[in-house]
Formats: C-alpha cells, sequence, structure tokens
C-alpha cells in the first residue's frame, strides 16, 4: 500500500492479512526444520499479494533476507525471469545459466541447500512465468519438502484460465508434499470503511465499485477530492495527471520498460532527470526494491493504465531507444527474449528476424516449448524480409516446437509448406528431412497410412546422398510405422538396420531411437526382453539429455505394459513419463501419457483417479488425436460402468476419432467400451454390432488382448465365437466357461471389475455375491444388477436391492469427489473458486456440478444443500 494510506496498512496487517502473515512464519518454522514449502499466494489483481511479500520480508529481515525475484508482463518473457533477478545475492554459490535447464535447475537447488541457514526466496507475478520458470516450480515441488528452504510463488487467479500454463502447474503439482496454497480475499466492507474513515467518500459506493480490492480501494482514496473513476484504470490516469510535469515523463518510459526497470536504464532513458524519479517514487507510483534498486511500479495495473496513455508513435520511439540501450549494455546486449520484445514494440523488423529466432532457440534449450513458439511467430511477422530459404528454417524450427506442444496440425500444415518450398527449390536433401519428420507428425496424430507413403519416400531419397543422421532417423521412423501396423519382425529389422547406420557414425542420439524401436517391437510382441532394451535407450537418452528422446521411451515402455494389462509393470513408468515429459513441456507425449494413465486407473478399480488426468488432456488447448481419443475411452468406459448418461456421447466422440486412424491399439478398445456399454444397458443387439465392428482390425493384425475382449463381448451377447490359440488366457477361460480361472488370472492382473465381470459366469452364488460386493464396491451399479439378477435365476434369497451398505447413504450415487463438489455448493462456493480450492480446470468442475445437479434430481445450485442435506451426503463425506 502507499505510504500515505496509513489505516489502510493497519487494516490489511491488522485486519485482513495478520492470519496470512502467521501462517507464512509457520511456513517458515516449517522450514527451519527441514521441512521445505513451496507456497502460492494467489488472488485477484490488486488484492494484496505483493504487500504480503514485502511485509514479511520486513517481518524476517533480522534474520534472514527474502530474495525476490520477479516474472516479466511482456508478451515474450526471459526463461528464468525471477531467477535472473536474485542470482547475484545467492551467496557463495556459481550458477552457471549458459547450461542447460536440468543443470541450472540442480545448481540452483545446491545454492538454497549449501548454507546452514535457511533460504527464503520468493517469485513473484507467476502468472506471467515463462515455461522455464514453470519448470522450475515443478522441479523445486518436487524437491523442497526436504531442504532448509521456504518459496513463496504470487499469481493473479483470475489471469489463470483453464488453458492457462500455470493452471497445469498447479494441477501436476498439487498432490507433491511441500506444496501449500494461499488465497487472499477481497476485503470486507468494514475494512474498507476504516480505509476510508476521514475520506468524505461514499463507502458503500466505493465497495461497490471496487469489490473490495485493496488496490482499486487504495488507488481511488489517493485522490480523495475526485468524484469516484468508474475504472482503476481512471482512477490512475487521473493520479498520474497531477504529479509533477517532470514525473509524468518518467512513469511513461517506465511503463515502456517494464514492469521492473533497473536504475541505469532509467536513468538514460529520463536524460538523467532525477527529480522525476525521485517524484514518481514519492507519489508511491514506482517503488525502489531495497535488494537489488531496480524501480518497480506498485502493481502492474498502473503500469498498463500509464502505458495506455502513451501514444502510439512516441510509444515506438521509446521501444527503439530501450533496444538501442538494452542492446549496448553489457547485462543486456545477450538478453534476446527482451531485445526482441522491444524491437518488435519499435516494429524493427530486422531486429526482431535477428533476436526472436535466437530467443526461441534459447527458450526450446530450456524446454520452454510454447515460448519458442512465441518468438518464432514474432519473427514470421516479419518473414516478407526473409529468403525463401530463411523463411523455410525458421518455419522448420517452428513447425519441431509445434509438435513438441502437441499442436500437430498445425506442425502438420507447417511442414507441407516447407516440403513445397524445398521441392520447388530443387533441395532434394532438405526435402527429405522434412518429409521423414511430416510423416513423423502424421503417426503421432493418428494418420500413419498417411504418413507411411512419405517415409518410404524420404528414405529413398536420403539413400542417394552420403550415409547420415537423417537416415538413420527415416529407418526409425519407418520402423515406428510397421510397429503401428504390428509387423513386429519387419519393424525389428529395419532398427536395427538404423541402429547398425548409428553406430557407424557415431550419432548417439540415432542408436537412442533405434534401440527404442528394437525395444518396444519386442515388448508388443509378448518377450519381456524388449524392456531391457528400452531401459539401455532411456538411459543413454537421459545421459546424453535428450528429453524428447528419453520421454518417448517412456511412453513406449509405459504403453506396452498397459496393452498387455501388466499394470503393475506399468504404473511407475507413467507416473515417471508424466513428471518427466511435464517438466520438459513436451505436451506431445504427455497427453497420451495422461490418456494411458487414465485408462490404468479405470483397470486397476481406482475410479475416483480417473477423471484428473482424463480432463487433463481433453481441457487442454492443443491436444494430438490419439492423447484425445485415449483420454475419451478411459473416460468414457468408466462413466459406462457407473451407469452415467454421458458415456455415450463420450464413446461416440471417441469412435469419430478412432475410426479414420484404423489403428488397432484405438480403435478397437473404443468399439469394446461401446460393446460393453450397450451390453450393460441390456441391448445386446447393439452390443454384438459395436464387437464385431472392431473385431476385423483386430484378428487381422492378432492383437491377443483386443481381439480376446470383442470375442468375449459377442459371446456374452448370444453369438457363438471361434476363439483363435493366440488370443489372451483370461479371454480364452472366460469365453470356455472357466470363470474361475479367469477370475483368478484377473487378480494377479489387478483388474478387479475384470474379475467381478468373469465371476457372472458362475452358477456358485458366493462366486456370485462376490461379484455383486466388488461391483457395489467401485460404485459400477449396472454390473451390479446384473449381478443380482443372475442371483435371483438361481433361487438366491436376501439380495440386496441397492447399494452395500457402506454406500447406503449416498442413494444418489455421488462419487467421492462429486460429494466434495456438493459440499463446497452448500458453502456458496462458485465453480471458479470450486475450481481454484480443489486444483481443477473451470470445465472440470462444471461437469461435475452438471452431474451432481442431475444425480440429486434438482434444478439449481441453491437446492443442493437442501437435498445433499436430506440425504446425510453433508454428514458422512463418503461414496
Amino acid at each position: 500500500m502507499h505510504g500515505n494510506t496509513t489505516s489502510g496498512s493497519i487494516v490489511l496487517n491488522l485486519l485482513e492479512r495478520g492470519p496470512v502473515l502467521l501462517e507464512l512464519s509457520r511456513f517458515l518454522a516449517d522450514a527451519d526444520k527441514g521441512h521445505g514449502r513451496l507456497v502460492f499466494v494467489g488472488g485477484d489483481a490488486g488484492i494484496g499479494k505483493t504487500w504480503i511479500v514485502r511485509r514479511f520480508a520486513e517481518l524476517i529481515r533480522e534474520r534472514t533476507p527474502l530474495l525476490i525475484g520477479s516474472c516479466d508482463p511482456v508478451s515474450t518473457p526471459r526463461p528464468l525471469g525471477p531467477l535472473l533477478d536474485i542470482v547475484d545475492r545467492l551467496d557463495d554459490y556459481d550458477i552457471d545459466l549458459s547450461a542447460g535447464k536440468d543443470h541450472i535447475f540442480r545448481d540452483l537447488l545446491g545454492a538454497i541447500s549449501s548454507s546452514g541457514k535457511t533460504a527464503v526466496l520468493a517469485f513473484e507475478d507467476v502468472h506471467w512465468a515463462d515455461e522455464a520458470t514453470l519448470d522450475l516450480l515443478r522441479f523445486l515441488a518436487r524437491r523442497i519438502e526436504d531442504r532448509r528452504a521456504l518459496l513463496i510463488a504470487t499469481f493473479r487467479s483470475d489471469e489463470v484460465g483453464d488453458f492457462h500454463p500455470l493452471r497445469q502447474a498447479l494441477g501436476d503439482i498439487a498432490t507433491s508434499s511441500g506444496v501449500r496454497r494461499i488465497t487472499l480475499n477481497p476485503l470486507s466492507i468494514g475494512s474498507v470503511h476504516t480505509m476510508a474513515a476521514g475520506s468524505g467518500i461514499d463507502v458503500s459506493e466505493l465497495y461497490r465499485q471496487t469489490g473490495g480490492n485493496p488496490f482499486f480501494v487504495s488507488e481511488i482514496l489517493a485522490a480523495p477530492h475526485q468524484l469516484i473513476p468508474p475504472t482503476v484504470r481512471d482512477a490512475v490516469i487521473a493520479r498520474v495527471a497531477r504529479l509533477p510535469e517532470t514525473a509524468r515523463p518518467v512513469l511513461e518510459i517506465a511503463s515502456v520498460i517494464g514492469f521492473r526497470s533497473e536504475p541505469w536504464l532509467l536513468t538514460a532513458m529520463t536524460g538523467g532527470n532525477p527529480a522525476g524519479i525521485e517524484e514518481s517514487l514519492q507519489s508511491g507510483m514506482l517503488v525502489a526494491d531495497d535488494e537489488d534498486g531496480t524501480f518497480t511500479f506498485r502493481h502492474e495495473l498502473a503500469r498498463i493504465a500509464v502505458l495506455d496513455t502513451v501514444p502510439p508513435r512516441r510509444r515506438r520511439e521509446l521501444n527503439r531507444q530501450l533496444f538501442d540501450l538494452l542492446r549496448a549494455h553489457v547485462q543486456t546486449q545477450n538478453d534476446a527474449a527482451r531485445l526482441a520484445h522491444h524491437a518488435d514494440e519499435a516494429g524493427d523488423a530486422e531486429a526482431v528476424l535477428k533476436f526472436a529466432p535466437e530467443a526461441a532457440r534459447r527458450a526450446s534449450r530450456l524446454s520452454a516449448h510454447r515460448d519458442a513458439i512465441a518468438q518464432y511467430e514474432r519473427a514470421l511477422k516479419f518473414a516478407d524480409r526473409l529468403s525463401a530459404d530463411e523463411r523455410a528454417q525458421i518455419l522448420e524450427e517452428y513447425a519441431r516446437e509445434c509438435a513438441a506442444t502437441d499442436r500437430y496440425d498445425e506442425a502438420i500444415t507447417v511442414s507441407r509448406e516447407v516440403l513445397e518450398h524445398w521441392q520447388n527449390a530443387g533441395n532434394r536433401f532438405k526435402e527429405a528431412a522434412i518429409l521423414s519428420f511430416l510423416s513423423g507428425c502424421l503417426v503421432s496424430n493418428g494418420r500413419p497410412f498417411e504418413g507411411q507413403p512419405l517415409c518410404r519416400k524420404a528414405i529413398e531419397l536420403l539413400e542417394e546422398f552420403p550415409r547420415g543422421a537423417e537416415l538413420a532417423e527415416a529407418y526409425v521412423r519407418h520402423a515406428r510405422i510397421l510397429i503401428v501396423e504390428r509387423e513386429y519382425d519387419r519393424a525389428i529389422r529395419w532398427a536395427l538396420k538404423a541402429l547398425h547406420l548409428a553406430d557407424q557414425i557415431g550419432d548417439v542420439r540415432a542408436r537412442i531411437l533405434a534401440l527404442h524401436r528394437v525395444g518396444s517391437a519386442t515388448l508388443l510382441m509378448g518377450d519381456d526382453q524388449g524392456e531391457a532394451t528400452l531401459r539401455k535407450a532411456l538411459s543413454l537418452a537421459l545421459e546424453s539429455n535428450l528429453p524428447v528422446e528419453a520421454s518417448g521411451v517412456y511412453i513406449a515402455l509405459a504403453s506396452a505394459w498397459v496393452e498387455r494389462y501388466e499394470l503393475d509393470r506399468a504404473e511407475p513408468y507413467l507416473t515417471e513419463s508424466i513428471a518427466y515429459a511435464d517438466e520438459h513441456q513436451l505436451g506431445g507425449f504427455l497427453t497420451p501419457t495422461l490418456g494411458w494413465y487414465a485408462l490404468l486407473k479405470m483397470y486397476k478399480g481406482r475410479w475416483t483417479e480417473v477423471e484428473e488426468p482424463a480432463y487433463s488432456v481433453l481441457n487442454r488447448e492443443h491436444v494430438s488425436v490419439v492423447g484425445r481419443i485415449l483420454a475419451l475411452t478411459a473416460l468414457g468406459r468408466l462413466y459406462a460402468r457407473r451407469g452415467d448418461p454421458q458415456a455415450a456421447t463420450i464413446l461416440d466422440e471417441a469412435l469419430e476419432l478412432a475410426g479414420p486412424t484404423q489403428m488397432v491399439m484405438y480403435l478397437p478398445p473404443v468399439y469394446a467400451a461401446r460393446a460393453e456399454a450397450a451390453w450393460l444397458a441390456g441391448d445386446l443387439d447393439e452390443a454384438r454390432s459395436e464387437a464385431q465392428s472392431g473385431m476385423e482390425l483386430a484378428t487381422s493384425k492378432q492383437h491377443p488382448w483386443f481381439t480376446g475382449e470383442l470375442l468375449t463381448w459377442l459371446n456374452l451377447a448370444g453369438e457363438s465365437v471361434d476363439v483363435p490359440n493366440w488370443i489372451a488366457l483370461p479371454f480364452v477361460m472366460q469365453i470356455d466357461g472357466d470363470w474361475k480361472g479367469a477370475a483368478e488370472l484377473w487378480e494377479t492382473k489387478g483388474c478387479p471389475y475384470e474379475r467381478a465381470q468373469a465371476l457372472l459366469g458362475s452358477d456358485d452364488e458366493n462366486a456370485l455375491r462376490d461379484a455383486l460386493d466388488t461391483f457395489e464396491r467401485l460404485d459400477a451399479e449396472p454390473a451390479a444388477k446384473h449381478a443380482r439378477r443372475r442371483l435371483r435365476e438361481l433361487g438366491v434369497k436376501g439380495i440386496p436391492r441397492g447399494p452395500h451398505e457402506s454406500t447406503r447413504s449416498n442413494a444418489a450415487g455421488l462419487t467421492r469427489r462429486e460429494i466434495e463438489i456438493a459440499q463446497l455448493i452448500s458453502e456458496g462456493l462458485r465453480n471458479n473458486e470450486i475450481a481454484e480450492r480443489l486444483f481443477l480446470s473451470p470445465k472440470t468442475v462444471d461437469h461435475h456440478v452438471s452431474s451432481v445437479l442431475s444425480k440429486l434430481g434438482v434444478k439449481a445450485r441453491a437446492q443442493v444443500r437442501a437435498e445433499a442435506e436430506r440425504r446425510g451426503l453433508l454428514k458422512n463425506g463418503e461414496s
């Protein structure tokens, strides 16, 4: 708050923010004991997050300094901006900022662990964080718990929407033991009344217009003789207008520089105007950081309001001057991201084309792929000034970043444009390289049959040139397509051909890719030795710091074991794969891995854990077809087993996406899920039709598990089936009537629902009661009805008519998550507040709220509490 709004500061400290400061003190005490904490402090813009950090710094100043770094509110922020702000103040530890991201992160971890005292840091405004900074937060979240360290990260919750990278990061690290969350709420009307005491302002109107936002309130109170402005922007502009003439240009220049201004830069830009700088500081519009001496706007909203008043022509000229100064200064001359920003704002096409690609490549090396994309897009605005070859080069690099972030449609479109250029230019080597890359993008996006001829053409062209890494990679891509087609022997031959070439030319990356394909084909064939080969490839990729290649091996290991229903062997690889791909911002690997993870949770009967990974995929802005199919299949199957009517819509979309792929790993499982949904609903004709639709592809590829399940549904739907000798044993037993043997095998696989499904084939009362107990425990009411009917057919008496005693209190059939949602609705929380509380996306919460209303049989949120209390849900909190 302003130095002259004393009453406001007292209110925030004593009435509204005291408990928050106390909580931070407790977290610091935990850190002193070796239980480090990463504390996210969130709230709306202007809610007082910066005040909290500064006040906490004052409170602990005598015992330890609080090092504060900030994220940049520019279109393309500096990678690791907050770390750059504090790196010089990390005592006695050298962090090599020119190294790779992993090295930098471990250096920082060493720096905060090296001294005997507790390290206290703050990263402000992480809603503006670059991807490398978000990766750093993920990295520290998983490791800070056993360190003597406290890291406070502030962010604007009102700027973190459905697809915001911070939203994903918060969800990803929510379960980390060292992570804590504090939400700053608006001031009460009583506190606003105290702040406004003596001002003569109508407090009710002030509270209505500001909503209790401390920044809005204090800005308006700073102009006591002014009518209440309709917006904060008007308040800021009115305040600036009353400042001395010497202060206004300083604020304008500072607003163009950005949220944080170095003293040397502001002094140079203002032509040595110390009076103007001092007046800006005295006004409270600018604040001097005691630690590093930089000047900051007290709030970014103030900076934006001032920036909006700068005429476009003057803004361009100021950015031009800034660019020249930054380019000439030793501390900033290599900050390509910052230089590219100011060059862009100045309209300097030549400078943008020089620094934006450089910044993009730097961001890519740090796995900040979305930032790299933004920089390439900045450069491509001026692509007409490039030669055709230069433009094609930048487009190719841009396409590779799109592929890394799961934007395969865009990667494919751009790659086709690059391909056309090299074809027209007659550069057959470049043509071959982009053909190879394009074929890989098509396969990753569920279009292998389009990719296959392109890969063959790439090999044909590359074999005209000296044998190198590009040819080895094309061989590997061809092996991958053959694996997709389930031609394992041929795939291994091509992969070994690539391996031989990799060894000849000494290319480690090509060797990793070749080992990956050999191991993947071997493991999918049913030979467990493939795991050892894949692990060899993984170790080599990790040692060589090749995140893309390592992520590819991780997902190969995980998905192969899930396909084979070896779930316990798959799960560790899945959890490692998710953490690794997320840490390196590789959405192209993260989304399918999350889909496989959701399927694993579904098969293992951990149904309350299915929706989070599935919706994490479905709510993303950019998702490959493959990732979406997997998530939809897991979610559709879960809902079908629960009897949720949404299953039909979800499985319809899954089929619409999977159909064109004609890929055995995606299409037959969708048909199996649809057949199961029809069988559970009692529609045997539809069940037969769905199962039969998937049979041709599954049998042509001789997939033992997918074929076996489809045959089982055909059999359960009353169809007589011939059982090949190559299908998976549990399905053979189930079709042959050996329900006990099938159930035992499913139990060893850790699949409780499949085990209970096998028991339904029994005429034994105890076995059927066992199945019923399992279905009721899982909240699988449609299958439970089948079990009760089978028991009645045997003449068994005393069959439970509804849910098991353990779930009887939840007659509405709400899941545990839905009960949690119902409780929060009853407390009056809005959907966005529920999303923030539970670390969910608003769309996921919307789905849950609709389901709660439907299951409780009410039409409005206001009716939820009464109905939930009537059913006893709010007292039990269990499903």
